[in-house]
């Protein structure tokens, strides 16, 4: 023990020769290995603070291990919610398709609330739509006050304009917008052209763009004008003759030709009093086969002339020339009446019944169906309701007997549906 303690005393010794540190003290060193108690004081103080370390070192240690020991200890318990009854349980929103606005590009952008049943860019004049006075004049002179004059302000008096043009009608100031003529009330579908004051889908669509011109309701033509005369140059085809809604599974587009919708150019817009009825398309006429008079007429020589009855008050019923009636037969000298009048012929007894001056050819036709070429025709009477009573065509009908005054557009209305004979 006493060469262990010189052992370690020599080597402090000579690492701290000069004592600094006061490392040791050499009277510190009992050599009795008997002795079993040091005095605390003795001990180096290196020694003393070594074990002051290792004892704090092990506290912290001890310190962390409790502390981590009570966090696994208390680890958190999980509840698992108890699911709801499905009674309890709030309703599911049904699923609602987003509602689309979608416009049919068939249906004309309008103003539908200006008091305007006709287009946007025409004004409503003498029951037709014009092209505007605004438009034509470029707004020096916006009243129209005829058919092709226009005003600049009330009073409208000399501060007038007025255009004819270089024809006789459809020119000028005579003008629709869409159209060169004026027109009823209303407008076609966006794929649709005027022809006749009827709406039809556009040659150019139905022969994708060869024959774009319409000649009429079943023909389009490659050129325009005095080009169309040429047949080689249209083509015929009863679709043609058709409305620009075909085939669109829109109800509210017309799929036959039809005249000018007011509803597209005014939401409260409805047919005018002039306006005849709406139709289904007619089947055609019939050739007329019958051979008779009218009811106050009788059939002599293959003539319809007027009954002797009524010409004589009933005293000469019997018809025995075109100016004589016989009282009774045997028909002699003395039991006839004769009567030429004034005129070489169609007075006297020489005359046709109601509304014919003159005897005529039988009718081919009966009784409530109009003639045009042969052809027999319900009446345009019966099927405008009287507001269109004269035929013009197999087509058209017109306001007035006279041909000058149909020459008018706004006093006829043509329509598929009178194309129609009587069962």
């Amino acid at each position: 023990m006493g060469e262990a303690r010189a052992t370690n005393f020599s080597e402090l010794a000579r690492l701290d020769p000069g004592n600094r540190y006061n490392v040791f003290d050499a009277t510190s060193f009992d050599d009795d290995d008997s002795s079993s108690s040091e005095d605390e004081s003795s001990i180096p103080w290196y020694r003393r603070r070594i074990t002051c370390l290792i004892f704090v070192g092990l506290l912290v240690v001890a310190t962390a291990l409790i502390a981590h020991s009570a966090a696994t200890s208390k680890s958190p318990t999980t509840t698992t919610p108890r699911p709801l009854p499905l009674e309890d349980l709030p309703p599911i929103p049904a699923f609602t398709a987003p509602t689309t606005t979608t416009r049919n590009p068939l249906l004309p952008i309008e103003n539908l609330h200006d008091n305007n049943v006709c287009d946007d860019s025409e004004e409503l004049y003498g029951g037709l739509c014009y092209k505007k006075c605004s438009l034509l004049t470029q707004g020096s002179h916006p009243i129209r006050t005829s058919s092709w004059t226009c005003c600049q302000q009330h009073p409208c008096t000399l501060n007038q304009v007025g255009k004819i043009g270089t024809t006789i009608a459809c020119d000028g100031y005579d003008v629709g917008s869409s159209t060169r003529c004026p027109h009823a009330p209303g407008t076609c579908l966006t794929d649709e052209e005027f022809f006749l004051g009827q709406c039809y889908e556009k040659c150019s669509l139905l022969t994708q763009g060869e024959f774009p011109t319409r000649v009429g309701p079943a023909s389009c033509c490659k050129t325009s004008g005095m080009g169309c005369l040429d047949p080689r140059k249209d083509q015929t085809n009863a679709d043609f003759n058709r409305g620009g809604g075909q085939g669109d599974n829109d109800p509210s587009t017309p799929r036959q030709s039809h005249g000018p919708l007011i509803n597209l150019t005014e939401a409260s817009g409805s047919a005018m009093p002039s306006a005849p009825p709406t139709l289904a398309p007619g089947t055609g006429g019939r050739v007329g086969q019958e051979n008779r008079c009218g009811s106050d007429e009788e059939l002599y020589a293959g003539l319809c002339y007027k009954r002797c009855s009524l010409l004589t008050m009933s005293r000469y019923p019997i018809r025995t020339s075109s100016w004589t009636c016989c009282e009774s037969h045997p028909c002699a000298i003395t039991n006839q009446k004769g009567s030429i009048g004034h005129t070489v012929a169609c007075d006297g007894f020489d005359t046709g019944g109601e509304g014919h001056n003159c005897p005529h050819k039988p009718f081919a036709c009966r009784d409530g169906e109009d003639e045009i070429l042969g052809v027999c025709y319900t009446s345009c009477a019966v099927l405008t309701a009287g507001k269109f009573p004269h035929r013009l065509t197999g087509l058209t009908c017109c306001k007035e007997a006279s041909l000058m005054a149909c020459l008018n557009i706004g006093k006829d209305a043509t329509s598929i549906a009178y194309d129609v004979a009587s069962q």
